[in-house]
């Protein structure tokens, strides 16, 4: 009688592979959808930075404060004074994968450029653009969204995870 050799069936090497496969596939598709959320996440988080920062800089340096969008993608801050000295000027964009909209209501999105701009006035950062809500959203995927809106008149940003 001749005893089986010490080692592993080719069934035995296949079935582990499938296994393999099927783990690395579910695996795969979970990072790729944290990966698109934290996209979302930051570049949301740009956004409110620059928001904020356009409030603290009419607070403290009693000037008017303007985020402009200029591109669907890309918005500027700019603080200057009466006699045109600037406090504070730069341009933020998003990455390509994502794209930027806004509404009044929460229901219609348009692109962020018809909008043109949000204004906070000095000497409280005050704006006009209370209950403004901004959404970040992931281009390969939609669903992956998260928004921001603007409370008040004292101008606040307060981000969501979730869009209405």
């Amino acid at each position: 009688m001749v005893g089986r050799g010490k080692g592993y069936t080719l069934i035995e090497l296949l079935i582990v592979i499938a296994i393999l496969a099927v783990l690395f596939t579910v695996g795969f598709t979970s990072y790729r959808k944290a990966r698109w959320r934290a996209q979302v996440g930051e570049g949301l988080a740009t956004l409110a930075a620059t928001l904020r920062d356009a409030r603290s800089t009419a607070q403290r340096f009693n000037v008017p404060a303007q985020v402009r969008f200029t591109a669907p993608r890309e918005f500027t801050l700019e603080a200057k004074d009466s006699l045109g000295t600037t406090y504070r000027s730069y341009v933020r964009r998003l990455p390509p994968y994502l794209e930027l909209h806004y509404s009044k209501n929460g229901t219609t999105w348009k692109a962020t450029p018809v909008l043109g701009k949000v204004t906070y006035s000095a000497p409280f950062g005050e704006t006009g653009a209370s209950s403004t809500l901004f959404r970040v959203r992931h281009l390969q995927n939609p669903a992956i969204d998260a928004c921001l809106r603007i409370v008040g008149v004292t101008g606040k940003v307060v981000m969501a995870r979730a869009c209405p």
